[in-house]
């Protein structure tokens, strides 16, 4: 009895040593459960963080909020393309530049002291506000791509950029550059865009009658050198001198003075036929051909003009006829559809005869039938 006893008091004694040291490192705070707890704790608050922000969100509608703000960021390139081909926004950009032109053409009248001198500053300044807001509308609109692939565009953004330089103290120099953005109505007024569209296309043809040109005038001022230089060396001396006295002449300016000079007072009577060979071919031949590969070039461009009209219409016709076929082709199924019914209807109303004519016949014999029992 007295071992069990010890036993069990010893037993007792080691079950409750590592309640007093689970115990003391609870209160110590320097056990392993404690550094558990921390390391749960951690995630927990940040769960509830979380928890509390998405209960946030959605009772004051951030999400949805979010949302609508996204789409509409998709849509603004949708949005600002049809703000951009509006035809109100095209004629307000032009009444802008027509006016703007306007006040800089009267700015540039008043002295730095007159009166209307800052108000006339502060309308350039808004008008250049409008164009820039223009341009990011473009961008957004056509993307970055798009906005540097029309050549248009650059026009504007050079015009637009060099009148900018003007806010800059020390390129105040460059203000005049601000006039260029007259040079805006060359492309957003259709017929002016269209002129400077067939000069661009008739640029080959002008370089070759510039070369023309170019060789006309070599060939006569070496000869004007040649046979007059001795005799005027002001005027005729060096070919340079040559070149610029015949260019003066087929500007008929003092024409006949330096002809009638030449012929007169330098001792040389048969230059008139020179002269006036020289400023048939250069004044009448070679410019009346500079002038035709101009006015080609416009003709040319208002055919393709009208050539795109008439293929832009002839789709439109042959779309219009590809509907009317498909209205003529339903209204051709619709048709025998009806004569199908029609069809099925008079055989259903011949077999419903023939029914009828059967059950009379049947009837009649049953007639006769019981007339011969009674």
């Amino acid at each position: 009895m007295a071992a069990d006893l010890r036993g069990q008091s010893t037993h007792g004694h080691g079950a409750a040593a590592p309640d007093q040291n689970l115990t003391a490192g609870q209160d110590s705070g320097t056990g392993p459960g404690s550094a558990q707890g921390s390391a749960r704790a951690a995630p927990q608050a940040v769960r509830d963080v979380l928890a509390g922000a998405e209960s946030f969100t959605r009772k004051w509608g951030v999400e949805k909020a979010l949302a609508r703000l996204a789409s509409r960021m998709a849509d603004m390139p949708a949005f600002a393309r049809r703000i951009v081909h509006n035809d109100w926004f095209e004629g307000f950009i032009i009444f802008c530049v027509i006016v703007n032109a306007a006040i800089i053409g009267f700015d540039a009248q008043l002295s730095d002291s007159h009166p209307f001198h800052g108000s006339a500053r502060m309308l350039d300044l808004l008008f250049l506000l409008i164009f820039t807001a223009e341009l990011g509308l473009k961008l957004i609109a056509f993307g970055m791509r798009g906005f540097l692939r029309n050549g248009w565009n650059l026009f504007d953004l050079i015009v637009v950029a060099a009148s900018w330089s003007q806010a800059i103290p020390a390129l105040s120099a460059l203000r005049v550059l601000r006039v260029l953005r007259v040079l805006r109505l060359l492309h957003v007024v259709p017929q002016m865009r269209r002129i400077i569209e067939s000069l661009s296309g008739a640029i080959p043809g002008i370089g070759a009658t510039l070369a023309v040109l170019f060789v006309v005038f070599f060939i006569g001022s070496v000869m004007a050198t040649t046979l007059y230089g001795d005799l005027w060396p002001e005027r005729f001396g060096t070919l340079g001198s040559s070149a610029l006295t015949l260019f003066q002449l087929t500007l008929f300016d003092n024409w006949g003075d330096v002809v009638f000079t030449v012929m007169n007072e330098k001792g040389a009577p048969s230059a008139w036929i020179f002269f006036i060979i020289f400023t048939f071919l250069a004044a009448f031949a070679v410019m009346n051909l500079f002038i035709g590969v101009i006015v080609e070039a416009v003709q040319q461009s208002q055919t393709r003009i009208v050539t795109e009209k008439i293929g832009e219409v002839g789709g439109d016709l042959r779309e219009v006829g590809a509907e009317l076929g498909a209205v003529e082709a339903d209204m051709e199924s619709l048709a025998s559809a009806q004569k199908a019914a029609e069809t099925n209807a008079a055989r259903r109303e011949q077999l419903m005869a023939d029914e009828l004519a059967a059950i009379r016949l049947e009837l009649a014999a049953l007639r006769e039938a019981l007339g011969t029992k009674a």
